[in-house]
């Protein structure tokens, strides 16, 4: 007898977000160090709209600059999130929590999130959580 036990999966026509977690290590005073952790959640992707973005998007060593791929990081990352945890609060140059509602929106957010002092460490982060989601790191992910 096998110990398999039955699940139930419906693939679904419009695919609910999945929560991942993405902790980033932020410097602090005195040359330490800071886990920051957050949620973000990626829209659900079809295997063509997964190959379609690859193909969109250009690869590290293209002969890029860093400014062009911090560009396409924002625009990458505003269509394969859906949002973000409200511990992660962008503020605009006055101050103000940015909108992330909408794809334009997140892309301002983006811009202004990967232009900070640890915009690298953040673009860095999402990078590995996106490599992981997409490679099925199972262990990592909640279901939203």
């Amino acid at each position: 007898m096998s110990n398999t036990q039955q699940a139930r999966i419906v693939i679904a026509a419009k695919p609910q977000p999945i929560r991942w977690p993405v902790t980033i290590k932020l410097l602090t005073d005195g040359g330490e160090q800071s886990a920051f952790q957050f949620d973000v959640w990626f829209a659900r992707l079809t295997l063509p709209e997964g190959l379609q973005l690859d193909a969109e998007f250009p690869k590290l060593g293209d002969g890029a600059t860093d400014w062009e791929y911090q560009q396409r990081d924002a625009e990458l990352f505003s269509r394969i999130l859906t949002g973000w945890s409200d511990n992660l609060v962008i503020e605009d140059a006055h101050g103000s929590p940015m909108p992330s509602g909408s794809q334009p929106e997140r892309v301002a957010a983006l811009h202004r999130l990967f232009e900070s002092a640890e915009g690298g460490q953040f673009r860095l982060a999402l990078w590995r959580a996106y490599t992981d989601w997409r490679s099925g790191q199972p262990a990592l992910a909640t279901k939203n």
